[in-house]
Formats: structure tokens, C-alpha cells, sequence
């Protein structure tokens, strides 16, 4: 079933990749590079308006960026910093949907086998869902363009150059190996490549 489903998409979503790559890298201008002290202002107030908690957690730079929650009362979460603010602020909010996930394990199941992670696989789905849903949505950036534009003055371009730089992934959005910046597009295109055949994932990492 999974190879029925990925197999028309693995040869569809490297074409739509290619044109979304040639209009942005024809019609879009790379934005300045942002200083990293407004970059975690800006990470710290959307992560704090999607509900984090820091009176239970907190945020500091590392790496590569991950979210440790050692209880629910003590939630980390990291980031790195890059020139492009937009590398920084989403994984920021990647990492602060685990941190959200750990931060809501209901108080009765704290320090019990039913407060521990289900699986990764659900535990990466609430990461994903703020990270590319929720967080790439028009609507999400509708309420975060305003922020933006607060912190980084070059970033007052217009919402829709805006969004096509968040959606494209701007000049994020360049073929390569995965990494924590790939485009929306690109991440789609990751998991069909790496489930071509129904193979474990460690097989094709090898290979």
C-alpha cells in the first residue's frame, strides 16, 4: 500500500521542485543575512505564542538542533543559527512541537510508563504537524509575517514574497542532500526517496 501511494509521487515531486526552484531563483532576491541575537527574539516569541512553557523549559543554541524532555517539567529545546533567520525560526518551532508534546503528557501519567513516548513515529508527527502544517500554512504566516517584519526590517518585501519564501523554502530550496533546511517540497520528496521499495530504512541509508 505504502509503494502504491509513494510511487506516482516519487516522479511527480522532483518536476514540481524544478519549477518551484526556477521561479524563485528567477523572480526572488536572497535576503540579507540576520543578526543571530534578533533571530532568538523572534524564535523565542513565536515558540512562546504556540504555548510553550519556560517556566518548564528553556532554549539555547547548539549544533544541530533537538528537544530533550527529561520530565515535563524540564523540557529543552535548541536550535542553530544560520544566515537565513528562516533556517533558525523553523526549527525552532520543529523542536518546540516535541517540546509541546513532552510539556502536555497529561499530570496523573507523569513518571509512569504511560507518560513515556508512544512512539517516535508520534512523537514526529507533532514536531511535523507545527513545523510544515500548521507553520507553512497561509495562515500561520499571515500572523507571522507581522513578527517578522518587527525583528528584521529587510523583511518588509510584501506577504506574498514572504510566503513564497517560506513555502519554496527560498534559496533553501536547492537539490542536495537532506538537512535541517530542505523546502516543504524537498521533505516530500525525502521520504518518497527513502521508502522507494519498502526497504528499511537503515538498508537505504547504507546503500
Amino acid at each position: 500500500r505504502v509503494e502504491a501511494l509513494l510511487k506516482p509521487l516519487g516522479s511527480e515531486l522532483p518536476k514540481i521542485l524544478e519549477r518551484v526552484q526556477r521561479r524563485f531563483l528567477s523572480t526572488h532576491e536572497a535576503w540579507p543575512p540576520s543578526s543571530v541575537k534578533k533571530q532568538r527574539k523572534l524564535n523565542i516569541e513565536v515558540v512562546k505564542k504556540m504555548g510553550f512553557d519556560f517556566r518548564r523549559g528553556r532554549y539555547d543554541k547548539t549544533v544541530h538542533p533537538f528537544c530533550s524532555g527529561i520530565s515535563p517539567l524540564d523540557v529543552r529545546l535548541t536550535t542553530r543559527y544560520d544566515e537565513d533567520f528562516l533556517s533558525s525560526l523553523y526549527a525552532s518551532i520543529h523542536e518546540a512541537g516535541h517540546g509541546l508534546y513532552e510539556q502536555n503528557i497529561p499530570k496523573d501519567f507523569w513518571f509512569t510508563p504511560l507518560g513515556k513516548v508512544e512512539s517516535y513515529a508520534i512523537h514526529e508527527s507533532q514536531s511535523l504537524l507545527w513545523e510544515k502544517r500548521i507553520g507553512q500554512s497561509h495562515e500561520f504566516i499571515e500572523f507571522l509575517y507581522p513578527l517578522v517584519k518587527r525583528h528584521f526590517h529587510h523583511a518588509d518585501r510584501g506577504l506574498e514574497d514572504f510566503f513564497f519564501k517560506v513555502c519554496a523554502g527560498g534559496k533553501r530550496a536547492i537539490l542536495g542532500f537532506r538537512n535541517r533546511n530542505e523546502s516543504f517540497w524537498q521533505f516530500c520528496c525525502f521520504v518518497t526517496v527513502r521508502h522507494p521499495d519498502g526497504r528499511p530504512i537503515g538498508k537505504v541509508f547504507k546503500n
